[in-house]
């Protein structure tokens, strides 16, 4: 069977792989980037803790592909009416033509069986071009469940569903339709055989509500749902959907509240359309909500919360991805798009920082009107920048720059011991215990310890001048190289442990105290990585935490900065439980390869320049020029797609390590006795 593939974006892109996995002659067409990306390097599909890979043929001309036994549409809805000549020498006698668009189809009234037999939908079909072009003869419906999203040029995230369901305008199971089934069937779809405009309602049914409420909101669809303002208003869209659904006699097999739930299962996606109005490309309005409104208006329905929310998304959509810059004149002109690409800048920043991603940042610049390449270039590189020096903060707190930060810091401090110094000091200033580690074990320098020889300390000042006298004394030593201990020890215990690691493991001694102490650079560094962590928490991607994994796990060892391992474990769990729900480990492997790679350009570069002799500023400026670049470097790789190999490599390691570590516990389970017990000689 010959299968085209006409419209080959996520949707497209992702039947068209597993198609031609499964030994389909299948074709892809499509146009720009994602279709060039597709004719050299294949289509690639991330889905699970897996990456699939397949290289159909794929043009942009139809007549290379010759007539089809079945020409599967993924075009979006509005797209299709331009699309019908092109789509001439894909047709012949015997070609079904399946339509997996969202919305109601272009056919929806062909052997329908009800009192609008043979109409035209306008919002659909503008001058009946597609019926009479393609004919509904030819017609095969396809609801199309899986959630998918471009996230490169011929790269494409498979995020949930793996569901189609097919059926004839007439409702028969026929020899044509049975054949589809099984096609798709054999390429890994659960394919079902149904009344499709049931099932066509049913999609409809949370399509006509979330695109428009996500396109208006930016929100994806777990949180529209899980927002009782905005879930409020997609119950209000979906109850008139479902009047309008079932004045044309459909049946809706599932409660409205479930449907709703369903919809915030799929987890944070992006819908088509909201990923649509991000990227500045035409929204799908008449066939998702336009449509609905005709229906109803033919039923006699009425549609009001549907009218308001199509009101102002047409608004919105005519605005483009954001309001342009407006200016009278060339000096207005120049002044509005200095400032939209300062916002742009800014706006990036503020998304980078806050959990989005690289293409997030992106989208960000758009939202606030930018339609030029310039903004945002801005937004992607801002985005990038953020991440770069979070790294080359990491590596450069980790290395003798650190000394001189606290030198410096230390001038500030700068002046004769006060009472609240030899308060925190009396202890070693009796008994002469400690020496140089005596912090460790005076019990004046923990915070505790501290507060209570402020409060302890002679004088008559009052509570404020004590807090002040306190924190000025801890941040004095707190910028010496011994530094501040975490808690109080005993001198005998501290002695044990340190020889015993001394011993055992080759641990010098200083290296020990390091990491039973902090200081002000170490406070710095974890203060770096707790802010890239915290507010990157609720929207950051599996990428983006295992990044600061990667950086603060080398700083951390590097610098032995023990409040920077703290940071590492948090950001270590929260990457493994972001990367379990999406199944997406290489993004795993990437973000560490990069905020590793980030981090230790810094801490090679400033040893060169010290020994160089050059001074710490330009050690400074050296690396983090170095980190930036090798941050763009990264993001480049990635867009090429160098990345996904390595990634893909270090993964399947990683799987077959597992697979070995699991295969031995299965037979030292298997030597065991039922007890649990090792069994002894002679035993059988």
């Amino acid at each position: 069977m010959k299968v085209a593939v006409f419209g080959a974006g996520a949707t497209g892109a992702y039947l068209g792989l597993h198609l031609a996995r499964s030994g389909a002659d299948t074709t892809l067409i499509g146009r720009g980037p994602h279709l060039e990306a597709m004719r050299k390097n294949g289509v690639t599909v991330l889905a699970e803790n897996r990456k699939l890979a397949a290289k159909p043929r794929c043009t942009d001309d139809s007549a290379e592909a010759g007539v089809q036994d079945y020409v599967i549409v993924t075009l979006k809805a509005h797209s299709g009416p331009g699309a019908v000549e092109a789509m001439q020498p894909l047709l012949g006698p015997g070609t079904t033509v399946v339509t997996a668009q969202n919305g109601i189809p272009w056919w929806y009234f062909h052997r329908s069986g009800c009192a609008f037999e043979g109409r035209r939908l306008e919002s659909v079909d503008p001058g009946g071009k597609q019926w009479d072009g393609i004919g509904p003869e030819r017609a095969v419906g396809c609801v199309v469940y899986p959630a998918t999203e471009i996230v490169a040029p011929g790269v494409v995230r498979h995020r949930s569903e793996d569901r189609l369901v097919v059926g004839e305008p007439s409702g028969e199971r026929t020899q044509r339709v049975e054949t589809l089934r099984a096609i798709l069937a054999e390429a890994g779809f659960r394919t079902r055989v149904r009344p499709i405009r049931d099932e066509i309602w049913v999609k409809l049914w949370g399509n006509a509500a979330f695109n428009p409420i996500s396109a208006l909101t930016r929100a994806t669809l777990d949180r529209i749902a899980g927002d009782p303002g905005t879930r409020a208003v997609a119950r209000s869209m979906m109850t008139e959907a479902q009047a309008v659904g079932e004045a044309l006699g459909v049946r809706f097999r599932i409660g409205l509240e479930k449907r709703i739930d369903g919809t915030a299962a799929v987890g944070a996606h992006r819908t088509s359309m909201l990923q649509d109005l991000m990227a500045g490309r035409p929204l799908e309005l008449d066939a998702v909500g336009t449509a609905v409104q005709e229906l109803g208006q033919l039923a006699g329905v009425p549609t009001p919360t549907i009218d308001v929310v199509l009101a102002l998304l047409r608004l919105r959509a005519e605005a483009g991805p954001g309001a342009a810059a407006q200016g009278r004149g060339p000096f207005g002109k120049f002044v509005a798009a200095s400032a939209d690409t300062t916002k742009a800048a800014a706006a990036a920043v503020a998304h980078a920082v806050g959990g989005a991603s690289r293409r997030s940042a992106e989208a960000a610049a758009r939202a606030y009107g930018w339609a030029s390449p310039l903004p945002r270039l801005t937004a992607k590189a801002a985005s990038n920048a953020v991440k770069g020096v979070h790294d080359a903060g990491q590596g450069l707190l980790a290395t003798g720059l650190a000394d001189n930060m606290n030198q410096w810091l230390s001038q500030l401090a700068k002046g004769r011991p006060t009472i609240y110094d030899k308060a925190m000091d009396a202890s070693y200033l009796e008994t002469g215990v400690g020496g140089g580690l005596h912090r460790l074990f005076d019990g004046g320098h923990t915070l505790l310890g501290a507060f209570k020889a402020a409060k302890d300390a002679p004088g008559e000042d009052g509570v404020v001048h004590r807090a002040v006298g306190m924190m000025l004394g801890l941040f004095r030593d707190g910028v010496t190289p011994a530094g501040l201990p975490f808690f109080t020890w005993d001198p005998d215990t501290y002695h044990r442990m340190a020889d015993a690691l001394k011993t055992q493991f080759g641990m010098p001694k200083k290296w020990f105290a390091d990491l039973a102490t902090y200081d002000a650079a170490d406070v710095l560094a974890g203060l770096l990585g707790s802010a890239a962590l915290v507010f990157r928490w609720s929207g950051g991607e599996t990428r983006d935490f295992a990044r600061i994994v990667g950086s603060t796990a080398l700083a951390a060892v590097h610098g032995r900065n023990p409040i920077l391992a703290v940071v590492f474990v948090a950001a270590a769990a929260k990457a493994f439980t972001e990367a379990r729900k999406t199944g997406d480990y290489q993004e795993s492997v990437k973000g560490l390869a990069e905020g590793a790679a980030g981090t230790a350009v810094p801490i090679a570069v400033v040893p060169v320049v010290a020994a160089a002799g050059g001074p710490a500023s330009l050690a400074l400026i050296a690396s983090l020029l170095a980190g930036l670049t090798v941050a763009h470097l990264a993001r480049k790789a990635d867009e090429a797609g160098w990345t996904d190999s390595f990634a893909g490599g270090v993964t399947e390691m990683a799987a077959r390590v597992a697979r070995l570590v699991e295969a031995a516990a299965d037979e030292v389970k298997e030597r065991l006795r039922p007890d649990g017990s090792e069994p002894k000689e002679g035993d059988g």
